[in-house]
């Protein structure tokens, strides 16, 4: 991962996703017109909202204990003795 890709920045870019995938769904619910894909559309992006807003807890989790792993990546912890 990039070195700027710390704990702080993926637990921003998390809260983020969470809050364009939940404007997303309400958005395209409003839009479109077949029901089955009004649903399927609220499900998948309601799915993406909530694993962003989960990972965005592990982050806050991990800052604390300054280790870090993500989706099978370490992550960089800022402020911890090991950060590089």
């Amino acid at each position: 991962m990039p070195d700027w890709l710390d704990a702080d920045n993926l637990r921003t870019i998390a809260v983020v996703a969470a809050g364009a995938c939940a404007a997303l769904s309400i958005l395209s619910a409003v839009m479109i017109r077949k029901i089955t894909t009004k649903i399927l559309m609220v499900v998948v992006l309601g799915a993406i909202a909530v694993g962003a807003w989960v990972y965005r807890g592990d982050l806050e989790q991990c800052a604390k204990t300054c280790s870090c792993r993500l989706a099978g990546q370490d992550i960089t912890v800022p402020h911890c003795p090991t950060a590089k």
